[in-house]
């Protein structure tokens, strides 16, 4: 499914939903209301935490009765959401079917869709590799971060703001990003000898 539309105050968004290993047509949807909207949640009311997932919520209108069951009733991360703004991607994340809703009325009528980043999900996650192996060689600030974010397999990206560097460094290299030149011993991330803590835990002794 698609949706191209422009902000009140001229931005031009366009929504995706892909379905896992679909190839056929594609199905352009209108939107209504307010057709996107992205919060950050947490837990905690600390304004400072480190993990803040998001939600996406989207209103888009059913010309059949029924038009989005499929999605209601597919399989976890079978449907991926997309929000564009201009060229870029600006959020993605996987449809959470049990959060699905639609009026009892005649159609044309909204349906509310939403969607999460699944950072949630890191707390159920061990920090080890594809095999359950835990991690035995140093890493740097960002291959851990990325080994935790790249678990969810949603393509999050890891944006880095750091303005604080040794004069002689050249800021605008990437190599030279600090995250990519401090190191960790793996080991700190083991509860046990053979158990990993959560990925959770990882990014959050990493960050703070």
């Amino acid at each position: 499914y698609k949706c191209a539309f422009s902000s009140l105050q001229g931005l031009q968004y366009k929504v995706y939903i892909l379905k896992k290993d679909y190839n056929s047509a594609q199905i352009d949807v209108r939107m209504g209301g307010v057709p996107v909207m992205i919060n950050y949640t947490s837990s905690s009311e600390n304004k400072f935490e480190i993990i803040r997932g998001s939600e996406c919520v989207l209103n888009i209108f059913s010309d059949v009765d029924g038009q989005f069951t499929d999605i209601m009733v597919a399989d976890a991360k079978e449907y991926q959401v997309q929000i564009w703004l201009g060229d870029s991607l600006h959020w993605q994340g996987f449809v959470i079917q049990d959060n699905y809703s639609e009026p009892f009325q005649s159609v044309p009528y909204l349906t509310t869709l939403r969607a999460t980043d699944g950072l949630g999900d890191l707390k159920f996650i061990d920090f080890s590799d594809a095999n359950g192996t835990v991690y035995l060689s140093d890493m740097t600030f960002a291959e851990v971060i990325l080994n935790c974010l790249g678990k969810l397999k949603n393509g999050t990206q890891l944006i880095t703001s750091n303005d604080i560097f040794e004069s002689r460094i050249d800021r605008n290299l990437p190599q030279n990003e600090s995250f990519n030149n401090l190191t960790v011993n793996p080991f700190i991330f083991l509860e046990s000898d053979l158990k990993a803590l959560k990925c959770d835990e990882v990014l959050k002794m990493i960050l703070e």
